[in-house]
């Protein structure tokens, strides 16, 4: 077992990627504002998708959505979907109306922006579309393709994300638990999207596969999100290993 820990940890260590988000501000076509880092720091994924709007955008973009969309049941609100228009010199009446036209609705987990902080040429060559997921608190990019849009590399990135969030199960894949931040120098969160009284136990490992505390769980007050402190432990990377019903979810953070 502690062998196990020991490679999990070694294998998360490996950085797949050097590039970063650039951060904007700004409002959607609806009003509301969002920043970018605040989503991601909160352990979101962001999945940006620009087009001109225009044909050959419309099977990339339905792509991008429909696998977004896939993970709204296992991991609700946590994978968003922005579609934004390639250099804003569309407004956003034409932008919606060519979304609505090609079954790319509007939702809480999918939104439209015509807005030139929101800039395409951050990630390289423009693309029609360009889609590039971000995720993580160190605001790393996870997928930047142009053009021909696949499901299963997607959707490999969007899980990677994930992962990078704290969110995803690091042994068996998607998790019906979640933990999150993935840096911290305070609390963790944990979420519950199965029963919250199946779950049993939260511990804490160290690098070298050491249990170095036990959480107690008591069902008939536990909180969603339920908070870990964390306060106590020495700056490095640790496992945190939850178990609810018959399952056991691993996660690694790194106490800052």
């Amino acid at each position: 077992m502690k062998h196990l820990i020991v490679l999990i940890f070694l294998i998360l260590s490996i950085k797949m990627f050097s590039q970063t988000a650039t951060n904007f501000t700004c409002a959607d076509c609806s009003g509301i504002t969002y920043d970018l880092f605040t989503q991601l720091d909160s352990g979101k994924v962001v999945v940006i998708c620009w087009v001109m709007p225009c044909g050959s955008c419309v099977a990339p973009s339905v792509t991008t959505y429909n696998t977004v969309s896939s993970y709204q049941s296992t991991f609700p609100g946590r994978v968003l979907f922005f579609l934004a228009d390639d250099f804003a010199n569309t407004n956003c009446a034409t932008l919606t109306g060519w979304a609505d036209a090609n079954n790319l609705p509007e939702s809480s987990f999918s939104r439209r922006f015509s807005n030139a902080a929101i800039d395409m040429s951050d990630y390289g060559n423009p693309g029609m579309p360009k889609v590039v997921v971000l995720a993580g608190l160190n605001h790393q990019v996870f997928f930047n393709v142009n053009d021909v849009i696949s499901q299963a590399p997607l959707q490999s990135a969007i899980d990677s994300a994930l992962a990078a969030t704290g969110t995803h199960d690091i042994t068996t894949g998607r998790s019906t638990v979640g933990v999150y931040p993935t840096v911290t120098d305070r609390y963790l969160y944990l979420t519950l999207n199965e029963s919250r009284t199946d779950l049993k136990s939260i511990k804490v490992f160290n690098t070298q596969g050491i249990c170095l505390k036990t959480i107690s769980v008591d069902n008939t007050v536990l909180t969603d999100p339920f908070s870990i402190d964390v306060t106590g432990l020495a700056k490095g990377m640790y496992l945190i290993s939850v178990t609810a019903g018959q399952n056991t979810y691993n996660f690694r953070f790194i106490v800052n």
